[in-house]
């Protein structure tokens, strides 16, 4: 407050707005400063979790007016996997304002202010390399929710799901975008198929397999035996035009039947 002094004597302290009464000739008033108040801002931050954590606690001597004096709050900085870090606001989710224009004339919370980076999701085949219908590549932001795109497909596989992680996703499910690019691999359970021939009786046609898959490494179909015929080719799956070699390479896919076709010669045929 104001206090008056005569000479070298400070005197009695003025009050406002009783005022000074004159008692004297002359008066020189000097104003008086109690020391500043001190308060606490205690700073919170979202951690990689999402939860509101206290990050730093900072006392705070209010002077000139109750602003602050100084930047300090500038060289605080925390991190967050993620995300951008904004500044400091006197709301969890208001916009940054935290500065030294601001007043402290009590204890204070603020709260740092993110903003979410975006990272991308792509779509991987895994093991086979003939799927087809495989989803674009997308973008999202950090906690933004992605919906897992449809089925590829693959001749000679079923698609069971998406390996993300650790875990497998189903087309249609959702998960929270992490702070990082994200790819999604297919996973595929193999289909094993049959094989059936027809040879007609007293034929043989020794080493040809009953079952295949699209990794078994390609393969031609022996030719059967059978006395007094003479084997003229292969119907069925290969077609309805008999052919004396049928061969299926690796990749291929569905059940297979075929067909010997022999014509009669009598030749080496035991009566």
């Amino acid at each position: 407050g104001w206090y008056y002094e005569v000479g070298a004597n400070v005197k009695t302290k003025i009050l406002f707005p009783e005022g000074l009464k004159l008692t004297e000739d002359k008066y020189v008033l000097r104003a008086r400063f109690d020391p500043a108040d001190e308060y606490t801002v205690t700073f919170y931050s979202k951690d990689d979790n999402d939860t509101l954590q206290e990050y730093k606690k900072q006392q705070i001597k209010t002077v000139l007016g109750n602003t602050l004096a100084s930047n300090f709050h500038r060289e605080l900085k925390p991190t967050r996997t993620g995300y951008t870090f904004k500044g400091w606001s006197t709301s969890e989710t208001g916009a940054v304002n935290f500065n030294t224009a601001v007043k402290v004339v009590s204890d204070l919370s603020v709260y740092a202010i993110w903003e979410a980076k975006t990272y991308k999701v792509t779509y991987a085949s895994g093991a086979v390399t003939n799927a087809a219908d495989m989803p674009a590549e997308k973008s999202y932001k950090t906690g933004e929710t992605v919906t897992v795109a449809g089925e590829p497909s693959a001749a000679g596989y079923t698609f069971t799901g998406w390996k993300y992680d650790q875990s497998i996703k189903e087309a249609g499910s959702n998960f929270s975008m992490p702070g990082r690019d994200v790819v999604l691999t297919a996973q595929w359970q193999r289909i094993d198929y049959s094989i059936t021939y027809v040879l007609g009786s007293g034929a043989s046609a020794s080493g040809n397999p009953s079952r295949y898959h699209a990794d078994t490494a390609t393969f031609t179909l022996n030719n059967p035996v059978r006395p007094g015929y003479q084997f003229i080719g292969w119907t069925g799956s290969n077609g309805d035009a008999a052919e004396m070699t049928v061969t299926l390479p690796r990749g291929s896919a569905g059940k297979r039947s075929y067909i010997a076709n022999l014509r009669e010669t009598g030749v080496g045929r035991v009566l």
